[in-house]
């Protein structure tokens, strides 16, 4: 081990750098690359592909740094690639589970094709809601002029198939109606939405 890390970096477009790394990434080096990378992002460049030919070990320290700059990608709007990455390695990133966060490429073109391909990424966490299931979303409570609709899952032992902390046969659905422009409040009891699938 070393404790020299040494770091390049190729612009290839305006928001897209590749970053070379050479040596080992740990303890005692991953600031180096994490500096690197942060001070890309805060100059516009949030798109990183590293690429790892040339790093011969990574500790823990170094998939943190992994971790953390994925998170730092992303919350600047960007993203963040592995590419070229040496066997041993590519085995512990498996093994860990990072590469269920992080795109592993076999070669750095291959990382910027896909990049290129994704185009401007959804922002973490969200998922595009599909049209059929949007219009359900927007259709499902009607809005009543002078009421106000709410619904609350009713847990009931009573109801048929009911199994405590599932959402299966049985679940009840009691709606709500408060009379605004009275004050009276009005329950319609188990008669409201049931699903018994």
């Amino acid at each position: 081990m070393t404790d020299i890390l040494d770091v390049t970096v190729r612009h290839t477009s305006d928001d897209t750098a590749v970053v070379t790394v050479s040596g080992d990434v740990d303890l005692h080096t991953a600031a180096t690359l994490h500096t690197h990378a942060v001070t890309l992002v805060a100059q516009g460049v949030p798109h990183l592909v590293l690429d790892l030919a040339r790093v011969d070990f990574v500790d823990s320290t170094g998939l943190s740094t992994f971790i953390g700059l994925l998170h730092t990608t992303r919350q600047a709007g960007g993203s963040l690639r592995l590419a070229d990455v040496p066997d041993r390695l590519a085995r512990m990133v498996t093994m860990t589970g990072i590469s269920e966060l992080l795109p592993v490429h076999a070669t750095v073109a291959e990382a910027l094709a896909g990049r290129a391909a994704e185009g401007t990424p959804a922002r973490a966490g969200r998922a595009p809601v599909p049209a059929a299931d949007a219009g359900r979303r927007a259709t499902a409570v009607p809005r009543t002029p002078g009421r106000r609709v709410s619904r609350r899952r009713c847990p009931c032992p009573a109801a048929p198939g009911f199994r405590p902390g599932t959402r299966g046969p049985g679940l009840t659905v009691h709606k709500t109606l408060r009379e605004t422009s009275t004050g009276a409040v009005g329950d319609d009891g188990p008669q409201g939405i049931q699903d018994d699938r």
